[in-house]
């Protein structure tokens, strides 16, 4: 089985500040650092620590930022098969709070150029991942949905991760749907799902949204996650972490979660991974895992 992770990679600029709110408009001091980023990337990055053999298919600009992100993947046991474009590589400011929350201002960049010609001929035992950033992006969004189409026809497992409550609402719910209907897993948080379901109830939510995913994972925070399939839900409780930055811990969990996927899954063990490999992202500054 070999997972194929096909979206976005970003230089993300991280501002971590120890004050309780940033002072837009004016100044807030911070210390700035400069990771890998992209969520496709950063999950393809803890599949590389997870030795999963994991392949990302992206895009970057002809740059030496976009040679930094390719050598930092590989260097994290990720093989990539990257288009070039004339675009600059992608970038995204993230301001992190005292209580590790986040706020991302990303510019899409060399992203909009992804193409589904990239993706290589994959079987039934592999598994395509797409973060729904790369859905969001008019430029790419065609690109992405033909990538899905391409899996579904070789019988590949298709998982994709909602990504972001705000773009869902920009975008709408019903068009959002229409782009994710027929997935294999779906991964989402609780503001995802409470904005596609207009339910504060996470059972109700993936009771719904069982409609489009034949695996529907709910991921609720220090209130854990929990699976739906068929009707029956695993759960998993969240594990002890130190918050210090919240970026990139969705990305980490689903990670943990496909590392463990095999036909028929072991559900109980992607729930369990997921959740640690998640408390060791929001235990560190960035969104991948540490640089040995």
């Amino acid at each position: 089985m070999t997972i194929y992770l096909f979206g976005e990679m970003m230089l993300d600029v991280v501002a971590i500040t120890d004050e309780d709110r940033v002072a837009f408009g004016s100044d807030t001091l911070s210390r700035n650092e400069f990771h890998g980023g992209g969520s496709a990337a950063n999950t393809a990055s803890w599949l590389g620590a997870l030795h999963a053999s994991p392949v990302f298919i992206g895009t970057c600009g002809r740059d030496p930022e976009g040679e930094r992100l390719i050598s930092e993947l590989e260097a994290a046991g990720v093989h990539t098969i990257i288009g070039r474009s004339d675009i600059e590589t992608g970038s995204v400011v993230s301001i992190v709070s005292r209580s590790g929350e986040r706020s991302m201002f990303p510019y899409k960049g060399a992203n909009i150029d992804i193409k589904a010609d990239l993706l290589p001929t994959l079987s039934p035992h592999d598994i395509l991942y797409i973060a729904s950033y790369s859905l969001f992006a008019q430029g790419s969004r065609a690109e992405t949905l033909k990538a899905l189409s391409l899996a579904r026809s070789a019988g590949a497992t298709t998982a994709i991760d909602a990504a972001s409550s705000a773009l869902i609402d920009k975008y709408g719910v019903a068009e959002f749907l229409s782009w994710i209907t027929g997935c294999d897993i779906l991964f989402l948080n609780r503001d995802e799902a409470e904005v596609i379901t207009e339910t504060s109830d996470l059972y109700v939510a993936a009771a719904q949204l069982a409609e489009y995913a034949r695996y529907v994972v709910i991921k609720d925070g220090a209130q854990g996650s929990f699976v739906l399939h068929e009707g029956q839900i695993q759960r998993q409780e969240a594990l002890p972490a130190t918050v210090i930055d919240t970026t990139g811990a969705g990305d980490a969990y689903a990670g943990g979660f496909l590392a463990h996927w095999a036909t028929p899954p072991d559900l109980g063990a992607c729930l369990r991974v997921g959740a640690k490999v998640a408390a060791q992202a929001i235990s560190q500054v960035g969104a991948r895992p540490p640089r040995s």
